[in-house]
């Protein structure tokens, strides 16, 4: 049980440590299309463009890592697992 802690808070660690330096780069980049005039709009538009083709692109992959469970289990013979029982 202590080494699952342990693993935990390493795991924490290392993942606070990285978001605060995502965190930092960006407010540096920030400051660079600000003063290549960059305005407000055209940097708020940038950011949801990019939040919206990584969240795209993330619920595709997870489309396709979902199917491979359905496929081993047709595979294996068990169909009536993927029907929802009524």
């Amino acid at each position: 049980m202590v080494s699952v802690l342990v693993v935990l808070l390493l795991v924490v660690s290392t993942s606070a440590a990285f978001a605060d330096a995502v965190r930092r780069r960006a407010g540096r980049e920030f400051c660079h299309k600000h003063s290549a005039g960059g305005g407000r709009f055209r940097i708020v538009r940038q950011l949801l463009t990019e939040s919206l083709l990584l969240a795209l692109g993330g619920c595709a992959s997870e489309l396709g890592w979902a199917c491979l469970p359905s496929n081993g289990l047709k595979r294996l013979g068990a169909e009536e697992c993927l029907v929802a029982s009524h």
